[in-house]
């Protein structure tokens, strides 16, 4: 019975470190805030930009070679 009673000390134990923390009193500025907004966002674009390019053009290319071109064939001259 005293082993089945063991992973109950686990959480017991977790929960007195996490409620005996102190919490960190920090100021973050306009400057750094914005700046890490903005790079969070640059490297958000960035990886999208890169999905887009990764996926979208190979299959652009894959459905344009199924399509005839618009262009009419060039007429062989008939002079002699």
């Amino acid at each position: 019975m005293k082993r089945s009673k063991q992973w109950l000390k686990i959480p017991a134990f977790l929960l007195a470190v996490f409620s005996l923390r102190k919490l960190p009193f920090a100021y973050i500025g306009p400057g750094i805030g914005l700046s890490a907004i903005g790079a969070i966002i640059a490297v958000i674009a960035g990886v999208a930009g890169t999905i887009f390019g990764l996926l979208w053009y190979p299959i652009k290319r894959l459905f344009g070679k199924n399509r005839q071109s618009q262009e009419p064939e060039p007429e062989p001259d008939d002079e002699e």
